[in-house]
């Protein structure tokens, strides 16, 4: 070779190789730029749509003072479903880079035999990243606003007798997340994979270009896996931690639960296409004949692809199915548990906010609109007269004894009356009514759940420092367990230290052998003079936060992202699958196969590989679900629940979702098969029998 061959420039310049394998290659380089933009803009519009949700409950600060503490739960769900969509774009990033430099191993071994070293390939191979990935993330920078905003209006639309979300900018921080997202996961996974198609020598690259052989699966990985998922489910079964588990170890006893099972899961699964193969390979071949055939032998071929393309499918079930059943979880089996005593009461509020009608009508009126005025209050205990105990409801933000964030409430409350109301106000896990009682009496007592109490380093006796108006006070922790919708109760008898309100609310409790019902409908005739009054039960109250669609609507808009993710992530490596095997599917046409049995090959075998990431999706979700329920248990939240039941009530709520994904599962990998096959297979036989090179 003289210094002016081409070849050797190229291999002197690793750059202008980078420049032309995009050229080359122009359908893989849009590919994985497309991954990157898709990543990149589901991070900025994830911040958007939590920033709507939040932006529409907290429009003044004057109803922050209520409604921040009864809906910031919303704030960790939606940041981890964020965290979730983070992940889920690195890995579409991941997987796109992947199967480029696999699919380009003979061509890296081609360079490597006419004399460039492993640190040229390295430095073009990083080159080519950070331009498609540079390509990529400003796309997503500029088409994340539009998606976000078009997520928040479909939300607006279907989120009917909610509140209107809000159109909010993104965020500077989401906007540099993004950007660090794409640059930096497309320089890592292209390190990656890069790395591990240069530790082949390069005769060992040159001579895989024939797809042909089946590669085994190590017996040892099934084993493994079902010995894992046997441990762990009788461990979880004789002692599981939800038993005994208080924060933060409930919550380390449920991350590495679930970890071992996705790690059993995973293990089971890189044999899965082998073990579904050998199984289907006899109906197969009655239903399709040879294509059928080649479609089970197909599934034990290029196990890294094939793998990949599973688990896209099995993450996309995995984040819906998991996510649906953990926010079931803490919305019905710890915050509407407490609800449960006061349920069997009959207890009953009356206030201005109707519960009947959702949170619209408190979002849309001023907290002093909220307000129970006097002469109601004095209206309402004379109705109920000697029928029933009143006790009025103030809410306070006291970020010492929230118990998520800084900004859930508490519950102001008489201390007389406590007693009175029992389990239906307070369960006490740590104390009793007739040790609380004095302590509430004397000053700044309070009742706290045991997360809040762990949060404080405190304990039974203990005081705890928090600010009022006139300064720091202590206050004396009466009680350890759980109130209702576990909000801490301070005594009344502080009340001189926190801003000054009217009661948001009367709650009254029936005497016993006083006949619910009835109370209830003298209630609401006595309300019938009070315009501005609604009487709710507290199951209305439990039907109302259980179907409230401020959760499922909002992470409905977020796990869009998600299934869009997972379903470009199976494009993606449908179409490079098929490119990949356009000499093998043209000797298939060239030994008389036609266009439609090739077709058919091809859309079988993305349904099977469908068919196997939805079923491994759904044990995933499904008994992450489980699994989480029963190693966290309700200690944390003072709540004591039956775990297995629990958790198997909890699955069952999220069950059809991940069902209708397995159903679906098929159809996605079928229907992402069908465009890069028509593609393929319309080229003549000899142009599908020439292979990509470098030229």
């Amino acid at each position: 070779m003289s210094a002016s061959d081409p070849t050797i420039h190229l291999i002197t310049r690793p750059g202008a190789l980078a420049w032309r394998a995009i050229r080359q290659n122009p359908v893989r380089a849009g590919l994985s730029a497309l991954a990157v933009s898709f990543g990149v803009a589901m991070t900025i519009a994830s911040s958007m749509i939590a920033g709507a949700v939040r932006a529409g409950i907290l429009k003044t600060e004057e109803l922050r003072i209520m409604m921040a503490g009864l809906l910031s739960q919303l704030d960790p769900i939606l940041s981890f479903v964020s965290v979730v969509i983070v992940a889920a774009a690195g890995f579409l990033v991941f997987n796109a880079f992947s199967m480029a430099i696999t699919q380009r191993q003979r061509e890296i071994g081609m360079l490597r035999a006419v004399g460039m070293t492993r640190r040229q390939i390295m430095t073009q191979l990083l080159r080519e990243g950070l331009l498609i990935g540079g390509a990529g993330t400003v796309l997503g920078v500029l088409a994340g606003p539009p998606l976000g905003w078009v997520i928040v209006s479909l939300l607006r639309r279907f989120g009917e007798g909610l509140f209107a979300y809000e159109d909010v900018p993104p965020t500077l921080f989401s906007v540099i997340l993004a950007i660090g997202l794409g640059m930096g996961a497309s320089l890592l996974v292209t390190l990656l994979p890069a790395r591990r198609a240069m530790s082949i020598p390069p005769l060992a690259a040159l001579r895989q270009a024939s797809l042909g052989a089946i590669e085994p699966v190590k017996p040892w990985t099934v084993w493994l896996g079902l010995a894992v998922l046997a441990l762990l489910l009788a461990y979880l079964i004789v002692a599981p931690p939800g038993e005994w588990a208080s924060a933060p170890w409930d919550t380390r006893a449920a991350i590495v639960c679930c970890g071992l099972w996705l790690g059993g899961l995973w293990l089971l699964l890189r044999a899965a296409p082998d073990g579904v193969g050998r199984l289907l390979r006899r109906p197969l071949i009655r239903l399709f004949g040879a294509a059928g055939r080649l479609m089970a032998d197909n599934l034990q071929r290029d196990r890294g692809r094939v793998t990949l393309t599973i688990l896209t499918i099995a993450f996309g079930l995995l984040v819906i199915a998991g996510i649906n059943g953990f926010l079931k979880f803490f919305v019905s089996s710890v915050f509407l548990h407490t609800l449960q005593p006061g349920i069997e009461r009959d207890m009953m509020m009356v206030g201005r906010v109707d519960m009947a009608r959702g949170w619209e009508p408190v979002i849309k009126l001023n907290l002093d609109s909220v307000l129970v005025a006097e002469d109601e209050s004095a209206a309402i205990r004379a109705a109920v007269g000697e029928r029933g105990e009143v006790i009025a409801v103030r809410f306070l933000t006291v970020p010492e004894l929230s118990l998520l964030g800084d900004v859930y409430f508490s519950y102001m409350l008489d201390p007389a009356l406590l007693p009175v109301f029992g389990d239906n106000m307070f369960t006490f896990v740590q104390g009793d009514w007739d040790s609380a009682r004095p302590l509430l009496d004397e000053g700044c007592g309070v009742l706290i759940a045991p997360l809040v109490a762990i949060k404080n380093g405190v304990g039974l006796g203990d005081t705890i420092t928090v600010q009022g108006v006139s300064g720091p006070l202590d206050c004396v922790v009466a009680g350890i367990g759980s109130s209702v919708v576990n909000a801490s109760i301070i005594s009344a008898a502080a009340a001189a230290e926190f801003p000054p309100s009217r009661p948001v609310m009367e709650i009254i409790l029936p005497h016993l052998g006083v006949d619910g019902a009835a109370l209830e409908a003298d209630l609401v005739a006595f309300a019938d003079a009070y315009p501005l009054l609604h009487v709710t039960t507290l199951q209305v109250m439990a039907d109302a936060v259980e179907g409230v669609d401020v959760f499922y609507t909002s992470l409905n808009g977020l796990l869009l992202l998600a299934l869009l993710a997972a379903a470009l992530g199976v494009v993606n490596t449908m179409l490079m699958s098929v490119t990949e095997r356009r000499p093998e599917l043209g000797l298939l046409r060239a030994v008389g196969a036609t266009r439609r049995q090739a077709r058919t090959l091809l859309l079988g075998e993305a349904a099977l590989m469908g068919l196997i990431g939805g079923v491994f999706g759904l044990l995933a979700g499904l008994g992450c679900v489980v699994i989480f329920v029963v190693a966290y248990g309700g200690h944390s939240w003072g709540i004591d629940f039956p775990l297995w039941p629990t958790a198997l009530e909890t699955a069952r709520v999220a069950l059809p979702g991940a069902i209708l994904g397995l159903v679906a599962a098929p159809l996605i990998a079928a229907g992402a098969a069908w465009f890069p096959a028509r593609q393929v297979l319309r080229q003549d036989t000899l142009d599908m029998l020439t292979p990509e090179h470098l030229g």
